[in-house]
């Protein structure tokens, strides 16, 4: 096999790997309307990894190929050039003339005061640039034989630090390198004296594989410096020059973004191996993703405060990959966003510019910093007032036109289970015609407790808006709705209750965005927005009457003075929440509904209202009875289910779906069985049930399967016969 895959084909050469004709001109930079190189090779297959060689200026010179076949790798270089006997430009599988150009010239470029290293391979130099973000990392193509077909000239004048191969082909390139950069008129070179017992053929790509950090090879260069191994122009070494005047004068290592770090500074994961790191600014801490745009402007500018000299853009993302990488291995903890837990107190994150937060406790209140709670927050957040007592739910009734003391009361314990870190959390349904102030409520009542900028959204074109939505902020607030859409309801359902959500990030393959977690939701229209039977079992809805002309009020006004009042209404919440912590343990619901969680929470913190005793139960029965008459009239098949089971099967049903089935189309009116909502299938029915169970259990049925000899059996019975709270099993 040819040494040099590089040097040009010989015109006898019969290789299948390379042949061209005659008369073929390289081309580069290749130009900006080049046709898009080839993506496989014919005989080597795809490669299996691609290295970009670019000019100064960061355009493309021609990419190195490797290729692990049965026989082993191989290399083979891909450029762009021009056929002189017929004028066209094509890439061909071959190299560059000599002198050849060294790989990251941008780099070089882009940092001209760093120190370099040179490896041997562009795959040990990506790695070495990634454990070394304070230096910049070249090669030459094609490895150990071919560093004298090299252009070396770009690193006249600098510092270069060699990090050989530990065996013999690695120590002959050092050489090689060390006396190309002697000539190219380097101001220092060394090479790294790696440590003992290395396996033969250790690089850099297996040190970082092995997880060595900047601080052990600093130590590296520096003992190599001390050691005095560099070159000077002649060749020979600086420590053999004869008529030396003076010792060379040791050179002082650039610093790294890490040495200028505070000593506070910490770098985590969360139970998502999410990278983050806390570290103190100005008076407080604050916490990130290692990643995040405000993190990496931290990092350049005190980089710059400390240095004077900007942090280029490739050492900045060298750095924030070690970065992660120490938060990998550091403490993991749990994150939260606007609302949060720790020892069993709750807290609410104030978003404001000290990183304050309130701290809830048993009977009281107070507001500080407390950084062990790790809070993140999304670029749209919104600072909230800092909370003033003094205030009742009352003086949350001229901001929203609700018609009823029950409606206020739901709300007030919508805003109030909001405020809890975890649910389960109702789906607050505001309807009403034009001129009711839904869009104005929806905008209180969510930015009351999780104020962001463009709080109110449209419907989510698929789970992944939904998902990212609910990643990124505590309540979700969705603006004139039409209608509900069957995946949007049940993803709504597994946000009020809990469950799971998986979708492929942007822009990647095999990347997941994965939350599981439940939250806040609320969602206003024109229609009842209740009509699917399980969302309207997890719904409180709310119906606004249109605002008379005369108590019209205009937007400056009302934004006025409910700027003044919203510390006062916040304050209200957060007594409610105190006064929760106290007696939540203390109450017991006798007959719990459905969302018991929810509803033994507010009656834990009814009495910072003046609430009686079952005050609130009896509101929320009344409100869950009203959704489910709305997603009775929208189910046709669940309202001919109980129709039917009413009048033919009072005493309950038992047998399989097929049984079931049967029944139904002996007893269901032409009409419905002609619809499309219709079963066709006991399987479909078996989903169609599922569905209705809400609406049964509101008629008084309760729906359970069982599995016997004879298969799975569907079991409907009058809940006088069974336990009064049975929920659906099926």
């Amino acid at each position: 096999m040819r040494n040099d895959p590089f040097a040009p084909v010989e015109r006898n050469a019969t290789s299948a790997v390379a042949a061209p004709a005659s008369g073929w001109t390289a081309v580069a930079p290749v130009p900006e309307n080049a046709a898009p190189p080839p993506v496989r090779h014919s005989r080597l297959g795809t490669p299996s990894q691609r290295w970009c060689y670019r000019n100064a200026s960061g355009k493309l010179l021609f990419i190195a190929c490797r290729f692990d076949t049965d026989e082993g790798k191989q290399f083979l270089p891909l450029s762009y050039g021009r056929d002189e006997q017929t004028g066209a430009n094509a890439w061909r599988w071959k190299g560059l003339p000599e002198p050849r150009p060294l790989y990251r010239l941008d780099g070089l470029e882009a940092e001209p005061k760093a120190a370099v290293i040179v490896t041997e391979g562009e795959k040990a130099a990506d790695a070495a640039a990634a454990m070394l973000p304070g230096f910049v990392v070249t090669t030459s193509p094609n490895g150990s034989k071919s560093a004298r077909k090299a252009d070396w000239s770009p690193l006249s004048g600098r510092r270069v630090i060699i990090w050989p191969d530990a065996d013999e082909p690695g120590a002959a390139y050092a050489e090689a390198v060390m006396q190309c950069l002697a000539q190219a008129g380097a101001a220092s070179v060394s090479v790294m004296r790696l440590p003992e017992g290395l396996p033969a053929g250790f690089d850099a790509a297996d040190a970082f594989a092995e997880g060595w950090m900047d601080a052990q090879l600093q130590a590296l260069i520096q003992a190599s410096d001390e050691a005095g191994v560099s070159v000077s122009a002649s060749g020979a070494d600086d420590g053999e020059a004869e008529g030396a005047a003076e010792p060379k004068k040791q050179r002082t290592k650039k610093p790294s973004a890490f040495d200028f770090l505070p000593d506070e500074t910490e770098f985590w994961h969360d139970p998502d191996r999410e990278s983050h790191v806390t570290y103190p600014t100005g008076d407080h801490f604050e916490h990130w993703p290692v990643r995040h745009r405000f993190f990496k402007s931290y990092v350049a500018g005190i980089y710059y405060e400390k240095t004077g000299e900007a942090l280029g853009s490739s050492a900045l993302d060298d750095t924030i990959r070690i970065m992660e990488a120490k938060a990998q291995s550091g403490a993991c903890y749990p994150t939260f966003r606007r609302v949060g837990a720790h020892d069993g107190d709750y807290f609410l994150d104030l978003c404001d510019q000290d990183w304050r937060a309130v701290r809830v406790t048993k009977g009281r209140w107070t507001v500080g910093q407390f950084p062990h709670v790790k809070f993140l927050r999304s670029a749209s957040a919104r600072a909230l007032p800092e909370p003033q007592r003094g205030a009742g739910y009352r003086d949350l009734k001229p901001f929203i036109n609700v018609g009823s003391e029950q409606d206020l009361m739901l709300v007030t314990a919508w805003l109030v289970a909001a405020l809890r870190p975890e649910g389960p959390y109702p789906l607050l349904c505001v309807s009403g015609e034009q001129g009711s102030g839904k869009s104005s409520v929806t905008d209180l009542l969510a930015n009351l407790i999780d104020a962001e900028i463009g709080k109110k959204r449209t419907v989510s074109k698929d789970e992944r808006d939904l998902v990212i939505a609910a990643k990124n902020g505590h309540v979700l607030a969705f603006d004139n709705m039409s209608s509900v859409a069957n995946w949007f309801s049940d993803s709504l359902c597994r946000l009020s209750t809990g469950g799971g959500f998986a979708t492929r990030a942007l822009h990647t393959d095999n990347e997941q965005i994965v939350l599981e977690a439940q939250r806040p939701v609320i969602l206003n229209g024109i229609p009842d927005l209740t009509g699917r039977a399980d969302l309207s079992d997890r719904a409180i809805a709310i119906h606004l009457p249109r605002i008379p002309e005369e108590e019209r009020q205009t937007e400056r006004h009302l934004k006025e003075e409910l700027e003044r009042m919203r510390p006062y209404l916040l304050g209200a919440l957060l007594d409610a929440v105190s006064e929760g912590l106290s007696r939540r343990a203390s109450v017991k619901l006798a007959n719990p509904p459905r969302m018991a969680d929810f509803a033994e929470w507010i009656e834990a913190c009814s009495p910072a209202f003046g609430w009686e005793p079952g005050q609130f139960l009896e509101a929320y029965r009344l409100s869950r009875t009203d959704a489910a008459k709305v997603a009775l009239e929208n189910d046709p098949f669940g309202s001919e289910l109980i129709r039917i089971i009413k009048r033919h099967r009072a005493t309950g049903f038992s047998g399989t779906a097929t049984h079931l089935l049967e029944v139904l189309n002996e007893h269901a009116a032409p009409a419905i069985k002609n619809m499309r909502v219709w079963p066709s299938t006991a399987a479909t029915l078996g989903t169609l049930v599922r569905r209705a169970a809400p609406l049964l259990r509101s008629e008084g049925y309760a729906v359970t399967d069982s599995r016997t000899a004879e298969g799975r059996m569907i079991i409907i019975r009058p809940l006088s016969s069974a336990h009064p709270n049975e929920e659906t099993g099926v």
